[in-house]
């Protein structure tokens, strides 16, 4: 049987895609970024916060990098 049609498939991989997810109330940050991209990722990170008011009220990780 072929899996559902809103299931996408990532046969050679994903990028480093990190997510900030603001809610009501909470705000999550799904992810985060290889560390050779940790100064860009930071800054970005702490600038959508501070634009935002926000602080982070969760961290899901979804993936174990190598």
């Amino acid at each position: 049987m072929p899996p559902p049609s809103h299931i996408q498939r990532l046969e050679k991989g994903t990028t480093y895609n990190a997510y900030l997810i603001f809610g009501e109330e909470f705000t999550a940050l799904v992810d985060a970024s290889h560390e050779k991209f940790g100064n860009l990722f930071m800054a970005t990170l702490k600038e959508q916060l501070a634009a935002a008011g926000r602080g982070i009220d969760y961290v899901l990780v979804s993936e174990k990098g190598t």
